[in-house]
């Protein structure tokens, strides 16, 4: 094998990176996806965790915060190591500790151990997109950056994609501890393959490495350029992120009346249209100039409007029976639309930004939008919580009544509507 990868052209080295380094997002995204969301119920149920008492919302929100907080807070830091020591090295480092986090989860017996494993997880996770970002900068044009960057969302959104329906539905038939153990090991074996290829890789970042400069970092922290960028991203994902990984499954259930399988599929169909678009949006970018701006105004409107139906029809009842039920999936499938943006604001961010600082430039703003999802994760939680006296607990779950996610949405609309004006302040860069 290593005689093969020394035999490559350079070109088809570069591929080969990318592809091998995608592998292991498809992973952090998986993760990312399916904790808690998918298994939400079976968590807050998992009598070894909850010693026969439903664990508090918060405490299974906190699994997804918990790895937001550090990926968000630890984007800063890592932008400036890949650009200084290469995107192969960190990579590496951090691949490492997401496969002995995801093999550590399902391994937990309790609350505090499966928190700690999930820290590592969400740490090891906080490299992957950051190291993408420099490696397609470094070996592609700047004219394919965005497309490229769309297939390899593309791939991420699968993991994600993995985490929904599928994961369901191995969840149900093995366990969500055995589920999640052989998602981690196979992680592993692609790390192990990736290590492999990039031995090549390590030897040569050293030497290329620029040279740090805080300047150029406070400079791009103070670029006013990219302020509108960070606002519409923030809210925009963010609301997509708390319904697609965090609560929207369970709010399919607990509302709507219909089952694990049914709002799993749901959240599977949404993610893939999420991945269509996101691939999608960088082609389409291109075709009409490489302009920006109608992706963040469309996704905007779409974010609100979908959050906001779904609010309506929770304060007031206007459809009934099957047709609310309709609704509500078609509002959250409707929510993947909103994921045209995402390889475009990387595009934005980096071309608002000095060269050098290409991985810094974009983890700036991957750190304000995985800190404010944290943020909404724990109000999420806290939000069910303090409805928990009104909730019914079933054998295997506690059922939250509508104004809790009413509530929710509430939030959400608010997030969505400061997105659609931040949107019409963002400059095109062509």
């Amino acid at each position: 094998m290593p005689h093969f990868i020394a035999m490559l052209s350079a070109r088809k080295f570069d591929v080969l990176v990318i592809i091998a380094m995608t592998s292991i997002y498809f992973f952090s995204f998986f993760q990312r996806v399916g904790v808690p969301g998918t298994i939400f119920n079976e968590i807050q149920g998992d009598s070894q965790l909850s010693q026969g008492e439903f664990l508090a919302a918060g405490a299974v929100t906190a699994l997804g915060a918990i790895y937001l907080y550090i990926y968000g807070g630890l984007q800063l830091f890592i932008g400036v190591a890949i650009d200084r020591l290469g995107a192969g090295r960190v990579l590496l480092a951090g691949g490492l500790l997401l496969c002995l986090g995801s093999i550590a989860f399902p391994l937990s017996p309790n609350l505090a151990l499966l928190y700690a494993s999930r820290a590592l997880v969400g740490w090891g996770a906080s490299v992957m997109f950051l190291a993408l970002i420099k490696s397609i900068d470094v070996r592609f044009s700047e004219r394919n950056f965005a497309p490229i960057l769309g297939c390899v969302l593309f791939v991420g959104y699968a993991g994600g994609l993995v985490a929904t329906a599928p994961l369901q539905r191995a969840v149900a038939e093995w366990g969500w501890r055995n589920a999640l153990l052989g998602a981690g090991i196979i992680c592993t074996a692609a790390y192990l393959a990736t290590a492999l290829l990039l031995s090549r890789e390590k030897k040569e970042a050293a030497k290329n490495a620029p040279p740090f400069s805080w300047q150029t970092l406070w400079r791009t922290l103070l670029n006013h350029k990219a302020y509108p960028i960070i606002a519409v991203c923030m809210m925009n994902f963010s609301v997509y992120f708390v319904i697609q990984s965090n609560v929207g499954k369970k709010m399919l259930e607990d509302c709507c009346g219909i089952t694990k399988s049914q709002a799993a599929d749901a959240t599977f169909t949404m993610m893939l249209l999420s991945m269509a678009v996101s691939f999608a949006g960088g082609f389409l970018s291109r075709a009409i100039g490489n302009r920006r701006k109608p992706f963040f105004i469309a996704a905007s409107l779409i974010t609100a409007a979908a959050v906001g139906a779904m609010s309506l029809q929770l304060a007031t009842g206007f459809f009934q029976g099957d047709s609310a039920k309709l609704f509500m999936v078609g509002c959250i499938i409707a929510l993947g639309l909103s994921n045209v943006e995402q390889a475009l604001t990387s595009a934005a961010a980096k071309e608002s930004n000095p060269a050098e600082c290409a991985a810094f430039s974009v983890g700036y703003i991957n750190s304000a939008v995985y800190l404010f999802i944290a943020v909404l994760c724990s109000v999420a939680g806290w939000i069910l919580d303090s409805f928990s006296a009104q909730a019914v607990k079933t054998g295997d779950a506690l059922i939250y009544p509508p104004e809790a996610y009413r509530n929710l949405l509430f939030v959400l609309f608010a997030a969505a509507l400061f997105a659609c004006v931040s949107a019409l302040f963002i400059r095109e860069t062509h």
